[in-house]
């Protein structure tokens, strides 16, 4: 699931191969707590330049690609498990379940419940027709 998420969620045309590093890391820890700095040092860069060419590969800053790629994955669980949202939001890297969910419908159009009640639908049915 995650190195299909990988190639799914952005199409990042890494012209640094010391991104990529991050990246990896980033997809690996997703769950725990990334600093920019953390990054950028693993990168072997500063953290103003890394920052400055993350945007120009990936299009967005390091911190918004955390938080989308966090909210990939819990899209991910939502529909698979039966796990709160507490747990999903604590799962993916979140600390505060009402900052999850306001990103989670800010990215997605949906609340937590709202896309875990209509994707499990979709599965269910889909699995039925097969």
């Amino acid at each position: 699931m995650l190195y299909r998420l990988m190639g799914v969620l952005h199409n990042i045309r890494c012209t640094d191969q010391r991104l990529e590093l991050a990246l990896i890391h980033i997809h690996k820890h997703y769950m725990e707590k990334l600093r920019i700095e953390q990054l950028a040092k693993i990168s072997c860069m500063s953290k103003y330049y890394f920052i400055r060419r993350f945007q120009e590969d990936a299009g967005m800053t390091p911190h918004e690609y955390i938080n989308e790629f966090r909210i990939k994955m819990a899209q991910e669980l939502l529909v698979r498990d039966d796990a709160t949202i507490s747990s999903v939001a604590h799962a993916v890297g979140f600390e505060d379940r009402s900052y999850f969910a306001e990103l989670f419908k800010k990215l997605t159009g949906y609340l937590p419940r709202e896309y875990r009640k209509l994707y499990r639908k979709d599965t269910k049915k889909t699995a039925a027709n097969e």
